[in-house]
This record gives C-alpha cells, structure tokens and sequence, in this order.
C-alpha cells in the first residue's frame, strides 16, 4: 500500500496495490454470497414449511370431501331402509286402523326427509317426531306381537344412526371453507416468495462465479 502525500491542507491519498484490490474484490463477494445464503436458507424454510402444510392441507380436503359424499349417500340409505321397515311394519300390525293417524303422520314426515335440501334442524325436528310416534305405536302394539316392537326398536335406532350421519355431515361441511381460506393463505405467501429466492439463487450463483474468477486470477498472479 502507497501513501502520496500532497500537501498539508488535504488528505493523503491511500493507492492499494494490485493483490490488495484482489483482497478486497473477494472479500466483497464472499460476504454477498454469506448474505443472501442466510436469507436463502430462511426463505426456503418458510416455502418449504408453507408447501408442505399446503399439500397436507389439500389432502385432508380431498378425505373431507370423500367422507361428505359417503355421508350424504349413508343418510340417503337410512332413511330409505327406514322407509323399507315401515313398510313391513305396516303389514306386520294386525290392528291398523288404531295406529292409522299416526302412520299417516309419519308417511308425511318420511316424505319431508326425502328431500335432500332439507335443514338441519328441520331434520332432527322430523326424527324426534317420528321417533315419538314410533314409541306410541310400540305402546300400542300388542305384547304378543314381538315383531312388531322389533321393527319399531329397528327403525328408531336407524333414524338414530341418520341423526348422528347429519350430525357429522354438518360438522365437517364447515371445514372445507376455514381450510379453503388457509390453503389460499399459503399458496400466496409461498408463491411472493419464490420470485425473491430465485434471485437470490441466480445473485448467489453470479457473485460465486466471480468469487471463482478473481480467486483464481490472485492465484495466478501470486505464481508469477
């Protein structure tokens, strides 16, 4: 290192030499590189973190959805199995004409659950209806007809397991919307990260090509 002196009022001039200005150089790309590998090692962290909880996300979603159509398609068939038991239970009673107001009731009741765009509480409304007239009619029966109250534990215990299918169906309906919302909230954050990380690799890449070159060069000149 050269200092030139000029003349008392100014500040000397400091002239590096030729390896110096090399130190420099690459002391320079160096810490660049350490820089943006430390934000580059953040950054894939939190895009990596933020994909994975994405794709788990997503497949919970899917079962979500899987259960939603089996629920729909179970409540469907207990009702339709409730219906298939009335029917026999209608022509195992002997007596109908005491029981007939209330079957009558229960005919429109079993009509209303038919409808697929029904609300839930309207539904549980209808089966504890039913379910009431149903104990009636096993009051009703006679002891001797064993069948009879049977079929009528048989139905209210599939109108049961119907109530507690609706139960889970509108439980997890509202999910998909809360996971919809945070899926959306992810697939944001990690997609405004990748452009800054891409630069960082391809900044990163340059400044280490450069760091190559001028290392190489002090080496050269060292050798001469």
């Amino acid at each position: 290192m050269q200092r030139i002196e000029t003349d008392t009022n100014t500040t000397p001039i400091t002239i590096l030499s030729k390896e110096q200005l090399l130190d420099l150089v690459i002391i320079k790309h160096k810490k660049l590189i350490k820089d943006y590998s430390d934000e580059l090692q953040v950054l894939n962290e939190k895009i990596d973190t933020d994909r994975s909880s994405h794709t788990h996300i997503v497949r919970e979603l899917e079962e979500l959805e899987s259960r939603i159509i089996v629920l729909k398609e179970k409540r469907h068939q207990l009702y339709h199995q409730v219906k298939k038991k009335y029917e026999k239970l209608n022509k195992t009673i002997k007596d109908n004409k005491q029981i007939k107001p209330t079957t009558d009731e229960i005919n429109i009741i079993q009509n209303k659950l038919q409808n697929t765009n029904i609300s839930s509480k309207d539904e549980y409304d209808c089966i504890d209806r039913i379910v009431t007239l149903i104990k009636d009619i096993i009051e009703k029966i006679p002891d001797t007809d064993s069948e009879g109250k049977l079929i009528c534990l048989s139905i209210i215990d599939l109108l049961e397991t119907a109530r507690m299918a609706q139960q889970e169906l509108e439980e997890i309906e509202s999910t998909p919307i809360e996971q919809k919302t945070e899926l959306d909230s992810l697939k944001q954050e990690y997609e405004e990260l990748e452009p800054r990380r891409d630069w960082l690799n391809r900044r990163t890449k340059l400044h280490m090509d450069a760091l190559n070159y001028w290392e190489i060069k002090k080496s050269g000149d060292n050798n001469k």
